[in-house]
């Protein structure tokens, strides 16, 4: 896995595609911004159930490129619009990948010291009745997962949370491989900032989770 230097960018109208089909052009092709836009800020709100960073959007933004057809009037007056961050491609620093897997004895150990003994966790045939394949783990523990690796490898000791968001799309098994495409899309070294992500995906290529943490880390005085 590499660094990519060059944003990959798109436009969206909520009047034409859903936040589902957003959704899905988003993961498929691995976009970095989009520019929505909706003729309702209802509409508009609706994007925030994604969970992916966005910001507000002047008239005057022109960086996407258009992922869906756009009406005639799509940059008219009245239209309300955001800027979502995915940055599933771009990195300012180099892209690392890491393995990931919960062993059942993981999952275990994290239900009785959390108290979070949901058998979706715990029992197959649970798991199954709700449309999964077995049990599934606790999600909490890839986010514990990421949080050791930003506290002890990067960007290390010192380390610090400003803010973190996890979007979970798709279930983690127990005693199964996972791979983590760890980036960095934004990077301040004179105030010691970092945007971390990490993409945790199946073997199959989809995505389970995309974690990102907005970090801290200063030299020692």
């Amino acid at each position: 896995m590499t660094e990519s230097n060059e944003l990959l960018t798109a436009s969206w109208n909520l009047g034409q595609g859903t936040p589902r089909e957003l959704l899905s052009t988003i993961l498929s092709k691995r976009l970095d911004e989009v520019l929505v836009e909706a003729g309702d800020i209802d509409q508009l709100r609706q994007i925030e159930r994604l969970g992916f960073p966005l910001e507000p959007a002047s008239t005057e933004y022109s960086g996407g490129r258009a992922a869906t057809p756009m009406p005639g009037n799509a940059h008219a007056h009245g239209l309300h619009r955001c800027i979502l961050l995915p940055h599933l491609s771009y990195s300012r620093l180099p892209v690392q990948q890491r393995q990931f897997s919960v062993s059942t004895e993981d999952v275990h150990r994290y239900g009785e010291q959390s108290g979070d003994l949901n058998p979706l966790h715990f029992d197959d045939d649970v798991a199954r009745k709700h449309g999964f394949a077995g049990r599934i783990s606790h999600g909490m523990l890839f986010n514990g997962w990421f949080t050791r690796l930003l506290g002890t490898e990067f960007p290390g000791a010192g380390t610090i949370y400003l803010r973190s968001t996890c979007v979970y799309l798709g279930p983690v098994y127990p005693d199964t491989p996972y791979t983590v495409r760890v980036s960095t899309p934004r990077h301040d070294p004179s105030r010691g900032t970092y945007r971390i992500l990490a993409q945790l995906f199946s073997s199959d290529g989809h995505h389970a989770t995309i974690a990102y943490a907005d970090v801290l880390n200063r030299p020692p005085r």
